[in-house]
């Protein structure tokens, strides 16, 4: 068996420890869940995101042209459909 170190802020620690004690669960147990979790699905088990709603991301998408074109009239259009 080997052993698992990280730093983290003290008070950080001890919220997730008092959260984790309400599960019934010490810091190691979690971690452990955590990480079989991960190895039996191959996957996280919640999903990385940029803090941003879906919403809010296809729209900075679309503002940023990610999804098309911007057309200044419909004869742009027209040219851009006929390439």
């Amino acid at each position: 068996m080997s052993q698992f170190s990280m730093r983290m802020d003290p008070n950080f620690k001890k919220e997730t420890q008092d959260n984790f004690k309400k599960m019934g669960l010490s810091m190691s147990a979690a971690t452990k869940m955590f990480y079989t979790f991960v190895n039996k699905h191959g996957y996280l088990p919640f999903t990385p995101t940029t803090g941003k709603t879906e919403l809010e991301q296809a729209i900075e998408d679309a503002e940023n042209g990610i999804y098309g074109h911007t057309y200044n009239s419909v004869e742009d259009f027209k040219k851009h459909l006929s390439k």
